[in-house]
């Protein structure tokens, strides 16, 4: 998708339809994408875009990222749920600015930002952090950040010789508390406990993912979707084609839509484009993430598909469906 049109979505006036190019954004791993979420972050006017923004940056750690995160911190407080997803993304950051950044937000009014941010803390452990974590045991005595308090005590006083056993029980520990946060009530927690998870990849991960699909927010489930797409393990086929059927969310839909592009296959060709002419006909992101799961396939029922969607009335939709075309006509030019 080009930076142009990228850019002509996010001038719709109606932020939900920013927010959920946001949303698809964030799934993106092309480095361009980068520059859009880091300019919405900087500029929209709209909390719920910037969070959906802030969301995208999860696992893209680099200099840029961390000043945005850094300005974040300084910025005015709003709202609850973008500094929680600063606090967390924070963590990602080996750098000392990020370690100054959390130590800051552990001294949030919020005590829901304080949590995320003693979790990042925990991550990066420094020797220096000793002081605060004997505070936090102490503040938060009888909670879960109490003993991940004295787990990271104990976690430095275990340096050097024991640092290999440390860092596979802080990754045991870390996911551990995500499966705790899988059943948060704040549905951005259980968002980013699915990403986690995806992340440290437990055993039973499949398992859990697809538990994850009867979650009540809609978000929570996309990003569960996007995560068994990326396992590609086939038990996930079905249960994928299954929302993307009946889910009664169009962002679960578009992303469902988008993950059967991992499990390719006549069954879900066949599904994708019974979809089109159904359930996804009301939605024109779905109908785009469909167009782009059409593009697996160079078969003449799929170019057919994409055909007719070039023709649909909405902008997205149709320039996606040509882009998809042009890059299977580019490719069969290759091949020939």
């Amino acid at each position: 998708m080009s930076g142009e049109f990228i850019k002509s979505l996010l001038q719709d006036e109606d932020a939900r339809n920013r927010v959920l190019v946001m949303d698809g954004l964030g799934e993106c791993a092309e480095p361009e994408v980068l520059e859009h979420l880091l300019d919405v972050i900087s500029r929209d006017p709209s909390e719920d875009v910037r969070e959906a923004a802030l969301r995208g940056l999860e696992g893209r750690a680099t200099l840029d990222v961390l000043d945005t995160l850094l300005d974040e911190v300084r910025r005015q407080k709003r709202s609850r749920p973008p500094r929680q997803i600063v606090a967390r993304l924070l963590g990602e950051h080996d750098d000392d600015r990020a370690l100054d950044a959390l130590v800051e937000l552990v001294d949030d009014d919020d005590v829901y930002v304080q949590q995320p941010a003693i979790e990042s803390l925990a991550h990066l452990n420094r020797p220096r952090l000793e002081a605060l974590w004997v505070l936090i045991a102490r503040s938060w005595e009888g909670t879960k950040w109490a003993e991940l308090a004295q787990w990271a005590l104990e976690d430095l006083r275990q340096r050097p010789e024991r640092q290999d056993a440390a860092s596979l029980a802080l990754v045991e520990h870390r996911t551990s508390i995500a499966l705790h946060d899988l059943a948060h009530e704040e549905p951005n927690v259980r968002r980013s406990a699915v990403r986690r998870l995806a992340f440290y990849r437990p055993s039973n991960l499949v398992d859990l993912l697809l538990g994850v699909l009867g979650d009540s927010n809609e978000h929570v489930r996309a990003v569960a979707i996007s995560a068994l797409a990326n396992v590609g393990d086939e038990r996930a086929r079905m249960p994928i084609v299954n929302s993307m059927q009946h889910d009664p969310s169009d962002v679960v839909c578009a992303a469902a839509a988008q993950a059967l592009a991992s499990f390719p296959s006549k069954d879900v060709l066949r599904a994708l484009k019974e979809a089109v002419a159904g359930r996804l006909s009301g939605s024109p992101h779905a109908l785009a993430s469909a167009a782009l799961a059409l593009g697996e396939y160079e078969d003449d029922e799929a170019v057919d598909g994409l055909v007719e969607l070039s023709r649909n009335p909405s902008p997205i939709v149709r320039n996606t469906a040509a882009d998809v075309l042009l890059s299977l006509n580019r490719s069969r030019q290759r091949s020939a």
